[in-house]
C-alpha cells in the first residue's frame, strides 16, 4: 500500500486504524496526549484512560470510567450535573446488565462462554469484506510512528479474533463495545469524512447487525452460517424448524430473513457510502 507524503500541519496524518494519505475531510484536532490531564472531576487522569470523547471522539474535560479506558464530555452524554465519586460508562454498564444472570438476555441464557465465541467467529468472518483489509491487521508503528501518540487502546479484526479465540466476552454487548474502538481510532487519526472511517462503519453496522441476529436466535444464527438445509423459518405458522445446538431446540416466532441480500447490499456500501 503506497502511504504517500504525509504533512504533519495543518491536517493531521491519516492512518487506516490505519493507513491512507490525507484527505480533505473535516477531522479532530489532534494533540499529544499529555499527563496530568484534568477530568471533569479535577483529578488527574493517571494513564488508564482515552485522551478523546468517545461520542464525539474530541479532546476536553471528560469523564474517566473506572472499569475501562473509555471517557466522555459530559454535555456528549446531556448529563445535567456531573457524576461524584466512581463513574462508569454507558458501555460497560450495557454490558454489566447483558452478563448479569438477573438481566441477561434471553439468548444469552442459552449459550455458554464456549457457545458465544464460536457463533462470534462466524460475525468476524462477514465482518471482514472486501476494502476491510487496512483494519485487519494492527497498525505499524514503523509506518506510523505518531500513532501510539494520538491512539490510546488501539483495535482491529485480528486483535478481536484472538480475544474470541480466548474466550474473552462473555456477551454480544462486550463484542460490539471492543468492535467500536476501530471505529473510534480511525476518526481520531483520520477524521470523521475520511473513505477509511466509512469502511470503518461499515464494519461496525455489520457487526451490529450480527450481534442482533445472535440475539434473536443463536440457533438459526448458527444454521445460517453453517448453511444448513432448511434452516429458515416456515412461512406459514411461522415457527422456526427445529435445529439443535448442544442440546436445545429452536422454537421463537420468527420470519425468514435473506443474510446474503444484507450482505451484499452492504458490500455495494464499501464503495457507493459516504454517510450514516
Amino acid at each position: 500500500l503506497n502511504m504517500g507524503n504525509r504533512k504533519k500541519f495543518p491536517s493531521p496524518p491519516h492512518s487506516s486504524n490505519g493507513h491512507s494519505p490525507q484527505d480533505a475531510s473535516t477531522s479532530p484536532i489532534k494533540k499529544k496526549k499529555k499527563p496530568g490531564l484534568l477530568n471533569s472531576n479535577n483529578k488527574e487522569q493517571d494513564g488508564r484512560n482515552d485522551f478523546y470523547c468517545w461520542v464525539c471522539h474530541r479532546e476536553g474535560q471528560v469523564l474517566c470510567c473506572e472499569l475501562c479506558p473509555r471517557v466522555y464530555h459530559a454535555k456528549c452524554l446531556k448529563l445535567t450535573a456531573e457524576p461524584e465519586g466512581d463513574w462508569f460508562c454507558p458501555e460497560c454498564e450495557k454490558i454489566t446488565v447483558a452478563e448479569c444472570i438477573e438481566t441477561q438476555s434471553k439468548a444469552m441464557t442459552m449459550l455458554t462462554t464456549e457457545q458465544l465465541s464460536y457463533l462470534l467467529k462466524f460475525a468476524l468472518q462477514k465482518m471482514k469484506q472486501p476494502g476491510t483489509e487496512p483494519f485487519q491487521k494492527p497498525v505499524s508503528l514503523d509506518q506510523h510512528p505518531d500513532y501510539a501518540e494520538y491512539i490510546f487502546h488501539p483495535m482491529d479484526l485480528c486483535t478481536l479474533e484472538k480475544n474470541v479465540k480466548k474466550k474473552m466476552y462473555g456477551c454480544t454487548e462486550a463484542f460490539l463495545a471492543d468492535a467500536k474502538w476501530i471505529l473510534h481510532n480511525c476518526i481520531i487519526y483520520n477524521g470523521g469524512n475520511h473513505k477509511l472511517t466509512q469502511t470503518a462503519k461499515v464494519i461496525i453496522k455489520i457487526c451490529e447487525h450480527e450481534m442482533n441476529e445472535i440475539e434473536v436466535c443463536p440457533e438459526c444464527y448458527l444454521a445460517a452460517c453453517q448453511k444448513r438445509e432448511n434452516w429458515f423459518c416456515d412461512s406459514h405458522s411461522h415457527m422456526c424448524k427445529s435445529l439443535t445446538f448442544s442440546g436445545l431446540s429452536c422454537r421463537r416466532n420468527l420470519h425468514w430473513f435473506n443474510v446474503s441480500s444484507f450482505q451484499n447490499q452492504l458490500s455495494k456500501h464499501m464503495f457507493l457510502w459516504g454517510h450514516d
